[in-house]
C-alpha cells in the first residue's frame, strides 16, 4: 500500500508534466497542422486552394476556431469569418464524434451558374471514395450573420439573389443514427422577402420533415430566374409560400410529400410571350391551397407523383391586348379550381372550375376580322402536355358586348348575364361535353342545354330564346333602303345539331320558331307593307341542305300589295338592294310622271321592239333547261292563316284603286321554291265585310307562277263602287250602285295565261261620266242594257289570254281590253248577244220586205217572236222599228198594184180573184186596151214595124201600154208614208204579243228610213 502511494506520487507529476506538455504542443504545433492538413486535403481532392485566417486550438476544451476561411482563396465560394468547433471529452470515450458546440459567423456562400447549367458549388462536393460515412453528433450549430448570393448565368440578363442575413440553428444531428436533427433557418432579402425553415433532419437515412415558409416574394425577380421556361414574363408581384413536407430517401427509394401545401400571390403582373399571347395579364391575387403532392422514385425508374389540390382560386384578372391586339381587354373576376388530381401517369383531373364575372367586348372589323383574336398568336402552339379532365366548368355572371362592323349597317349585342355548366370536359376530346348555359341576349332570356365536343367539332344543343327584337338580325340581312322593319320579336325553341364532317360544317335544326309583332314599313310612301301578330312554324327541319316547316300559323297578317304607275309592283320596287333612299324616291317619281306621247314612227318602233322581244322570250322559253334546284329548298307543308288583311292598291287607274280583302283564313299546302312543286291554296275571306264572302283555292307555284298555276276565285255580293276606279278610268263612267259577283279562273303553263271571268251583276247603275283618257270608247250604257236582264242581273264569260312574263303585261288592262272588245261586238252585233235567242244570227235585226208590201217576210214572225222575249227578259232595252215612208221600189210597186187592180175591175165573174197575168193574151190585150181609152186621150201609138206572131205582137203592145199607163197609178207621198207605218206596226204587233213587254218600250221611228237591198226594201231594227 505505501509502495503505491509511493508510486502515485511518481506518476501524478509525470502525467502532469505530460499534459503541459501536450496542451504546449497543441498551442504551438496543432493550428498549423490543421492549416496544413485541411490546404492539402482541398488541394488533393476538390483541386482548390483553401485561405485560412488564424487558427486556434484550445485543448482542455477540445475546441478548434478558425477564422477568415475561404474556399478557393482569391475568389471563394465559400467563406467565413469565424467558425469555432467544440469536441465533446465523450468522443474520446466513444466510436462517434460528439461536437458540442459549432458556431459559424458571417458565412457568405456564392453560388452561381454558368451559361451551361453548371454549378460552380458543384467543384466542392469531393469524389466518393467508398469509405463509410463517419459517425458524427452535432449537439448544437448555429449560424449566425450568414449570407447567401445565387446568379443564373443562363439566363441573358444573369439574375441574382441575396439572402442576407441569414440564421440557421441545428440540434442534435447524427450522421448514422435516426434520431435528432432539429433546425431552423430564417433569412430575408435586401427586396424586404423573409425565408423560414423548419423541422429536423436525418443523414441516415436521409430523412426531413419540416416546412418552409416564404413570406413577400418578389415575383418579378423570381421570374428572372425561370427564364423563358414559363409562358410569360413575370413583371412584378408577391408570393407567399408555406410548404409543410416530408422527404425520405432509403435504399436508394426517394419519398417526398408536401402536406397541405400552401401558396397566395399578390398583385401578379405578367407579359405573355408572343408565341403565346399578345397581351399583358395582371392578377389581383392568386391562392392555392393544395391538399397534398406525393413524390416518389425507384432506383433506375422515372419520378413517379401524384398531386391533390382541394382549392385553387385567382381573383381580378385583367388581360390587356398588346401590339397588334393594342387597346383589346378581357376582365375576369374570379377563377376559381377544386377538387384537382393529377400524377406522373398523365391525366390532370378537376372537380370543378368556376370562372366569375367574365366581361369583355369582342369587335368585328370590316372585312370579318375579330379584333379580340388579335392577342392569339399567327401559329398557335399545339399542345403536347397531359390530358386534362375537368368535371364540372361554370360560368357566372359573364357579360360580353359584341360590336358588329362588318356588315353594311352595324350592330351592337349584349349577352348578359350569362351562366354557364360545362360537365365532363376532357381535353383529348374522347368524351362529348355536357353544356347548360342561359343569360341575356340584349335583355331578351335564353338558354342552351345539351352535348358539345371538347375540339367543338360537334353540338347537340336544345336551344331557347324568347323575344329577341327582329332588329338584332338587321345587320345580317340585305338592305333595302325603300324598307324599315318597324318591330318584331323572334323566339326560338329547338334542338341544334352542329358537325364538322370533311372539313365542311353541317348544321342542323328541329323545333319551332315565334315571331311576334312584326312590322314592316315602306318609306317611299310611308306606309306599313307586311304586318302580323304573331307566326309560329313548328316541326322545322334543317339539315344544312334543305329546310322543312311541318307547319307554319300566320295570325291576323295584313299584306300590302301595290301596282305602281309603270305597271311593276311594289314588291319589285321595294326590294331593291341597289338604290339609296334618295334613288328609290326619285325612280318612283320618274316611273309616276306623264309619260312622253309617241310620234307615229316611235310608235312603230316600240311596236317593233316589243314583237322582237316577244319573240326572244318564246324562243329562250323553248331552249331553257330545267329548273335547278335553289340553294337551299324550302318546303312548308302547311301554312295556316288566321284572321289576315290583304290590301291592293292599283295607282294606274285615277283615282287610285284600293281594297281590302278581310277575315282572310284557311291554308296552303306545299308550299316549295322547288322547281315543279306546286301549292294547294285554300283561302277564304271577305272584301269591305262579313256579306261580301271571297273565295282563293287551286294550285300554285309561289315561287314562279309563271311556270304552273291554277286558280280560282270566287267574290260575291261586292259592292260595284268600290270598283270605280276601275270604271271611271276604263269604262268612263262611275258606278252609282251594283252588286258583284265573279268566278274568275286563271291558268299559266309556261307562262302563257289562259284565263275565264265568270261574272255576274246585279242592279248596275251608272253614275256620271269621267273625263278618262283610257276609255274604251263604246257605248257601255247600252251595252248594260243589252246584258240586263228583267231582274236587273248581268251575266258575262269572259276569257282572257296573255304572257306574264311580258314586261309590258298588265292583268287589269287586259281584262279591260277583253271586255272592250266583248263589248264592241255586243252594240255592233247586239240581236246576237241576246243569250243566243237568234242561233248566231248575223242579219237577226233585218227583215226584207217585198216592194209595196207590209207583210211580215218568211221566217220573221220567229225571229220578231224571239226579239219579244228578248225584251221581256231585259226591261231596260228600247226597241227602234223604222217607220219612214216607203222607198221608189215601194212605189213602182204601188203603181203596179193599182194598174192592175184597175185592169181586173168590172171583168168577167169568171175572172174575179184571177191575177192579170193569169188572163189569157188577148183577155189581157182586151182589158189593157179599154182601160187605156178610158184614162188616156187618143189611141195608143204603136210601133209602125212590128215583127213576130200575133200574141207577140199583142204583149209588146200590151207593155207599151201599162208603161203609158202607170204614172196614172203612182201613190201619192201619204201612200207611200202609209206604208212604212203598216210594215212598222206589223212588226210592233208580233213583238208585243209576246208576253211582259211593255208597249212604252217599243217605238216607231219615222226618221229611220228603209234600204234598199236587191229586189227588197230592208227594214232595220235597232236596239237602245
Amino acid at each position: 500500500m505505501a509502495s503505491l502511494a509511493r508510486r502515485w506520487w511518481i506518476l501524478a507529476p509525470a502525467a502532469l508534466l505530460l499534459l503541459l506538455g501536450l496542451f504546449w504542443v497543441a498551442q504551438a504545433m496543432l493550428p498549423a497542422l490543421v492549416r496544413s492538413q485541411a490546404q492539402a486535403w482541398t488541394r488533393e481532392k476538390l483541386g482548390l486552394e483553401l485561405a485560412i485566417g488564424a487558427v486556434r486550438v484550445d485543448p482542455l476544451r477540445l475546441a478548434l476556431e478558425l477564422e477568415d476561411l475561404a474556399l478557393p482563396a482569391g475568389a471563394p465560394m465559400v467563406s467565413t469569418r469565424k467558425a469555432r468547433v467544440d469536441l465533446s471529452w465523450r468522443s474520446l470515450l466513444s466510436s462517434s464524434l460528439r461536437l458540442d458546440e459549432v458556431r459559424v459567423e458571417a458565412p457568405r456562400i456564392d453560388a452561381e451558374l454558368d451559361s451551361g447549367g453548371r454549378l460552380n458549388l458543384a467543384r466542392l462536393v469531393p469524389p466518393d471514395d467508398g469509405e463509410p460515412t463517419p459517425s458524427v453528433l452535432i449537439a448544437d450549430l448555429q449560424v449566425q450573420g450568414g449570407q447567401i448570393s445565387f446568379r443564373d448565368g443562363r439566363q441573358q440578363a444573369a439574375p441574382e439573389l441575396r439572402v442576407f442575413p441569414l440564421e440557421f440553428a441545428l440540434s442534435d444531428l447524427h450522421t448514422t443514427q435516426d434520431a435528432g436533427g432539429r433546425f431552423r433557418l430564417k433569412g430575408t432579402t435586401p427586396a424586404g422577402e423573409a425565408l423560414g425553415w423548419t423541422g429536423s433532419l436525418i443523414l441516415e437515412p436521409l430523412a426531413s420533415t419540416g416546412a418552409i415558409v416564404v413570406k413577400g416574394l418578389d415575383a418579378g425577380r423570381a421570374g428572372l430566374f425561370l427564364g423563358t421556361r414559363l409562358p410569360a414574363k413575370i413583371r412584378g408581384g408577391r408570393v407567399d409560400l408555406t410548404l409543410p413536407y416530408r422527404i425520405a430517401f432509403t435504399g436508394g427509394r426517394l419519398e417526398a410529400d408536401l402536406m397541405q401545401p400552401k401558396a397566395e400571390l399578390r398583385d401578379l403582373d405578367l407579359l405573355a410571350r408572343p408565341d403565346m399571347l399578345n397581351a399583358a395579364v395582371k392578377v389581383a391575387s392568386v391562392r392555392i391551397d393544395a391538399g397534398h403532392l406525393r413524390l416518389a422514385q425507384q432506383p433506375r425508374e422515372g419520378l413517379d407523383w401524384r398531386l391533390d389540390v382541394p382549392a385553387a382560386s385567382a381573383v381580378g384578372l385583367l388581360v390587356e391586348g398588346l401590339g397588334p391586339a393594342e387597346g383589346e381587354r378581357v376582365q375576369i373576376g374570379a377563377v376559381r379550381l377544386a377538387d384537382v388530381r393529377s400524377s406522373a401517369r398523365g391525366e390532370i383531373s378537376g372537380g370543378r372550375l368556376r370562372v366569375e364575372g367574365l366581361n369583355l367586348d369582342v369587335v368585328r372589323e370590316p372585312g370579318g376580322a375579330i379584333r379580340l383574336l388579335r392577342m392569339l398568336p399567327a401559329a398557335v402552339p399545339a399542345g403536347d402536355g397531359p390530358p386534362v379532365a375537368i368535371a364540372q366548368i361554370e360560368f357566372a355572371d359573364a357579360r360580353v358586348r359584341f360590336d358588329e362592323r362588318s356588315t353594311a349597317r352595324p350592330g351592337r349585342y349584349r349577352l348578359e348575364p350569362v351562366s354557364a355548366r360545362v360537365t365532363g370536359f376532357r381535353s383529348d376530346g374522347t368524351k362529348p361535353l355536357a353544356l347548360e348555359a342561359s343569360g341575356g341576349l340584349n335583355g331578351r332570356p335564353w338558354r342552351l342545354a345539351g352535348t358539345i365536343s371538347a375540339d367543338g367539332s360537334r353540338a347537340d344543343l336544345a336551344v331557347r330564346l324568347t323575344a329577341l327584337p327582329l332588329a338584332a338580325a338587321l345587320p345580317y340581312l340585305p338592305d333595302f333602303p325603300a324598307l324599315e322593319l318597324m318591330s318584331g320579336t323572334l323566339g326560338i325553341d329547338g334542338r341544334l345539331r352542329y358537325a364538322v364532317a370533311r372539313g365542311q360544317p353541317e348544321i342542323g335544326f328541329a323545333g319551332a320558331l315565334d315571331v311576334d309583332g312584326f312590322r314592316l314599313r315602306e318609306l317611299v310612301r310611308n306606309s306599313d307593307l307586311l304586318r302580323f301578330a304573331h307566326l309560329r312554324m313548328s316541326g322545322i327541319g334543317y339539315d344544312g341542305r334543305s329546310l322543312t316547316v311541318a307547319e307554319a300559323r300566320l295570325v291576323r297578317p295584313v299584306g300590302q300589295v301595290a301596282l305602281l304607275s309603270d305597271g311593276q309592283l311594289n314588291y319589285g320596287f321595294l326590294l331593291d338592294e341597289e338604290t339609296t333612299m334618295v334613288d328609290a324616291q326619285a325612280r318612283l317619281a320618274a316611273r309616276q310622271a306623264p309619260k312622253k306621247r309617241l310620234t307615229r314612227a316611235e310608235r312603230r318602233e316600240a311596236r317593233a321592239r316589243a314583237e322582237a322581244e316577244k319573240q326572244a322570250r318564246i324562243e329562250a322559253r323553248a331552249r331553257a333547261r330545267p329548273a335547278a334546284e335553289p340553294d337551299l329548298p324550302l318546303t312548308i307543308k302547311r301554312l295556316v292563316i288566321e284572321n289576315g288583311t290583304f290590301v291592293f292598291s292599283d295607282f294606274l287607274v285615277e283615282p287610285d284603286f284600293r281594297a281590302e280583302v278581310q277575315a282572310v283564313h284557311g291554308t296552303v299546302s306545299g308550299l316549295s321554291n322547288r322547281p315543279h312543286q306546286v301549292a294547294q291554296i285554300d283561302l277564304r275571306g271577305h272584301v269591305v265585310d262579313r256579306f261580301s264572302p271571297v273565295t282563293i283555292s287551286g294550285r300554285m307555284n309561289l315561287f314562279d307562277y309563271a311556270a304552273a298555276t291554277d286558280m280560282r276565285l270566287a267574290f260575291r255580293n261586292i259592292d260595284l263602287p268600290v270598283f270605280n276606279p276601275y270604271s271611271g278610268t276604263y269604262a268612263g263612267f262611275a258606278i252609282a250602285k251594283g252588286k258583284l259577283s265573279a268566278e274568275l279562273d286563271y291558268r299559266v303553263v309556261n307562262a302563257a295565261l289562259a284565263a275565264n271571268h265568270r261574272i255576274v251583276i246585279d242592279q248596275l247603275e251608272w253614275g256620271e261620266a269621267t273625263e278618262s283618257q283610257q276609255k274604251v270608247g263604246l257605248p257601255v250604257r247600252l251595252a248594260t242594257s243589252i246584258l240586263k236582264d228583267r231582274h236587273g242581273v248581268i251575266s258575262i264569260e269572259l276569257p282572257v289570254s296573255g304572257t306574264v312574263d311580258d314586261p309590258a303585261f298588265r292583268l287589269m288592262p287586259l281584262i279591260w281590253k277583253a271586255l272592250g272588245q266583248f263589248l264592241g261586238k255586243l252594240v255592233t252585233a247586239p240581236f246576237r248577244a241576246l243569250g243566243g235567242l237568234f242561233a248566231e244570227r248575223e242579219d237577226a235585226h233585218l227583215l226584207a220586205f217585198a216592194p209595196g208590201s207590209a207583210a211580215i217576210p218568211a221566217g220573221g214572225e220567229e225571229t220578231l217572236a224571239a226579239l219579244g222575249k228578248a225584251l221581256a227578259e231585259r226591261p231596260l232595252l228600247r226597241l227602234d222599228i223604222p217607220a219612214s215612208p216607203g222607198l221608189e221600189s215601194d212605189a213602182r210597186a204601188l203603181a203596179a198594184q193599182a194598174l192592175e187592180a184597175a185592169l181586173m175591175a168590172g171583168g168577167r165573174k169568171a175572172e174575179a180573184g184571177m191575177a192579170f197575168a193569169h188572163l189569157s193574151i188577148e183577155r189581157q190585150y182586151d182589158r189593157m186596151r179599154e182601160l187605156y181609152g178610158k184614162r188616156m186621150p187618143g189611141k195608143p201609138a204603136f210601133a209602125q214595124a212590128e215583127q213576130g206572131d200575133k200574141d207577140a205582137r199583142r204583149l209588146a203592145r200590151i207593155k207599151q201600154m201599162q208603161s203609158e199607163l202607170l204614172p196614172l197609178f203612182r201613190p201619192d207621198a201619204e201612200a207611200l208614208r202609209a206604208l212604212g207605218e203598216a210594215r212598222a206596226k206589223a212588226v210592233r204587233d208580233v213583238v208585243l204579243a209576246q208576253p211582259n213587254v211593255d208597249p212604252s218600250r217599243v217605238f216607231l221611228d219615222r226618221n229611220d228610213r228603209f234600204t234598199a237591198e236587191g229586189d227588197k226594201v230592208r227594214m232595220e231594227l235597232r236596239l237602245r
